[in-house]
């Protein structure tokens, strides 16, 4: 199954013909990092041209919920499932538990980002009834495999920016007030370029705060073989920093079985955990 994030209406029906089963948007208000927001009346155009090409429709509600929003977020919740949406994209653990006092059907995606690390944490969560589990994007090849090899409901981010840092705090504002810049930020994207490095990192800010992204894109072309061996059956592809036609070379390229040119897989070929090394008897 492939999930993509998609900005116009218009390319439902070439996302279908391109063989992407579902399309990723966001909950207006409620989303973070999403590629287009979408509101209650935009939800159900978007839903009849998904009906009508066959695709599946996701939201990305992986806001941190406050209290004053709770009951916000419950009628919206309920409005999803009435209008027929197929699943949410959730960072929330409250929001599971809504779900489930609401009895409410909806497929529950949980994306932490960076948590999900080990087989054991993916047991736990699908246990309390998630669907599907993201992986965290810094994992190495053989971590992945070794935790689908115990468990495959997980999601893989095979190509596009990945998020590195969150911050609710309006990050990118505050350096300008600090340094007393006249430049006027407005919710587009900068380039983060640490003093120890050379690479350029996405940076940009909006009202739910300051997200930084990966140098490069990633690209698992060349693993997606062994993830669906491992029996993984979830890809989602990011658009973000592109656009809807970039999606669709990459699936042309997928088809015709080419690795897409930009990007990286480095991640899948370094070890993020440590081994503890022995204890050496002292002499």
């Amino acid at each position: 199954m492939i999930i993509a994030t998609v900005y116009d209406i218009n390319s439902v029906e070439q996302f279908s013909k391109a063989g992407i089963h579902a399309i990723l948007l966001g909950a207006k208000g409620f989303s973070v990092r999403a590629c287009k927001e979408v509101d209650l009346d935009e939800l159900k155009i978007w839903k009849s041209a998904c009906d009508t090409y066959n695709i599946r429709i996701y939201m990305n509600c992986l806001k941190l919920i406050e209290q004053q929003e709770i009951e916000e977020i419950k009628l919206l919740l309920k409005t999803y499932q009435a209008i027929g949406i197929d699943g949410i994209y959730i960072a929330d653990e409250g929001i599971m538990e809504i779900c489930d006092s609401m009895q409410l059907s909806m497929e529950l995606i949980y994306q932490p980002e960076t948590l999900m690390t080990n087989a054991m944490d993916v047991d736990f969560y699908i246990d309390q009834g998630i669907h599907a589990v993201c992986l965290a994007h810094e994992l190495s090849l053989d971590e992945i495999l070794n935790i689908a090899d115990k468990n495959s409901n997980v999601e893989i981010l095979a190509f596009g920016y990945f998020s590195v840092l969150y911050s609710r705090r309006p990050l990118i504002s505050n350096y300008l007030k600090a340094i007393n810049s006249k430049y006027i930020y407005k919710e587009q994207r900068l380039d983060l370029i640490e003093q120890t490095r050379t690479g350029r990192m996405p940076i940009y800010e909006d009202k739910n705060g300051t997200y930084i992204f990966s140098e490069q894109p990633i690209n698992s072309f060349d693993q997606i073989a062994a993830f669906k061996k491992a029996g993984i059956h979830r890809f989602r592809i990011d658009s973000i920093f592109f656009d809807d036609q970039w999606t669709l070379d990459l699936m042309s390229c997928i088809q015709k079985k080419q690795r897409p040119s930009l990007g990286s897989d480095h991640w899948y070929h370094q070890t993020t955990t440590k081994v503890k090394e022995p204890d050496h008897e002292k002499n």
